[in-house]
């Protein structure tokens, strides 16, 4: 019986180490690096996984997609951190927050993982929506909103904002893409321009020269300049329509905000702050972490990897074993 159980600790920690070693293979084949990089990725993924309730496994999965998506060699260990952070504190999952944001990151050029990822917590909890929806809607809007001149925390607040009125991530995204193409593609070419303007209570020149300095917060003035045509006794859908918005889910989108008053100036302050700031996410994982439940995991991931370090013992002689059996049984195959 103690031989027995002798055999199978020590299967335990090789197949412990078989597993983390076959993880950080994938982290060296997508991010690349000798192998005293990779050594030092893998010991600062143990370390972290008893700082955050996550195994060293699962950050070298998320460092893995990382590279996949672009994340340079010197961001992919902060970029880990932050993912991993989002995903025990948010309801994002590992996969999905790396995904979204290591492309949302390559669309518009931000690589401060920390402040996104306070600002991404901060608007998750702060606002009637989630964070998976805040992250989901920026991602597919990035590519618009970048090109006519907005920041990140614009974007995310732009989704909060969207996503607090119960729209989804997939029509939201499309609605407001649509909507910032055609206020930008006036302020380049003049089309429509002093129509759209006069909605926002500005001259085409002063709209031009206020969505130069603050893109968003000339949006968010024509958006509540619906307001004032519906007082005045005009339709907005109509005032829209003219303009070629017309489409149902756009149209519910743009009143929905325009309905809700300040909420797009509010979330835009909310990313503002929690991106200036930048403890948000810090100050949320603190909260989380000091759970019961997070140290006895933690505590697991510890122990997990003692058994990494004995097996990376064994294993080598393991697999020049297998290598030797390989070799004999080859012939007899043949």
């Amino acid at each position: 019986a103690g031989l027995k159980a002798i055999y199978s600790a020590l299967s335990d920690c090789s197949q412990a180490a078989a597993e983390f070693e076959t993880s950080m293979a994938g982290v060296k084949r997508t991010v690349g690096g000798d192998d005293a990089f990779i050594k030092s990725l893998g010991d600062s993924f143990q370390q972290l996984s008893t700082e955050i309730p996550i195994t060293a496994t699962e950050l070298a999965n998320i460092a893995t997609t990382a590279g996949q998506l672009g994340i340079a060699q010197d961001n992919v260990e902060t970029f880990t951190t932050v993912m991993a952070q989002l995903a025990t504190t948010t309801d994002l999952s590992a996969d999905n927050a790396a995904t979204m944001l290591a492309q949302f990151s390559n669309i518009t050029g931000v690589t401060d993982y920390d402040r996104l990822g306070s600002a991404v917590a901060a608007l998750g909890d702060s606002t009637a929506t989630t964070a998976s929806k805040v992250v989901d809607m920026s991602q597919g809007m990035a590519a618009a909103a970048s090109i006519a001149g907005m920041s990140s925390t614009d974007i995310l607040a732009i989704s909060a904002a969207v996503g607090s009125l119960g729209i989804e991530a997939a029509a939201g995204s499309t609605s407001m893409s649509q909507l910032i193409t055609k206020l930008y593609k006036a302020t380049e070419t003049g089309d429509q321009l002093e129509d759209i303007a006069a909605v926002a209570g500005m001259t085409g020149e002063e709209f031009k020269q206020a969505w130069g300095q603050d893109a968003v917060g000339a949006m968010d003035a024509f958006i509540q300049g619906l307001n004032n045509v519906e007082q005045n006794g005009a339709s907005a859908v109509v005032v829209l329509d003219n303009l070629g918005i017309n489409n149902v889910r756009q149209t519910k989108a743009i009143l929905g905000l325009a309905s809700a008053g300040g909420l797009l100036a509010n979330t835009i302050n909310v990313a503002n702050s929690a991106w200036n700031e930048n403890t948000a996410l810090a100050e949320k994982a603190g909260v989380m972490y000091n759970t019961t439940e997070a140290k006895l995991t933690m505590m697991g991931n510890a122990a997990n990897n003692v058994k990494i370090a004995v097996g990376d013992a064994l294993n080598p002689a393991l697999g020049a074993a297998s290598d030797a059996i390989t070799s004999l049984l080859q012939p007899i195959s043949e």
